[in-house]
């Protein structure tokens, strides 16, 4: 029942967030899911274009 109360709720308040917002949040989820398939055993391993993509995101 929470679940439920938390995943309305994150839908409504998703209609308030501007297109950009959630387009960069798209962004970086797809980012995060390259990540973890390029290294599927043991430890996800950042290299040097990862860590400059998040800085980069971190300054928008």
């Amino acid at each position: 029942m929470k679940t439920l109360f938390g995943s309305l709720f994150c839908a409504v308040g998703s209609l308030f967030v501007p297109r950009a917002s959630l387009q960069l949040e798209i962004v970086a989820l797809r980012h995060q899911l390259n990540v973890l398939r390029r290294s599927q055993r043991g430890r996800v391993q950042l290299n040097r274009a990862d860590r400059v993509f998040w800085v980069w995101l971190s300054k928008i």
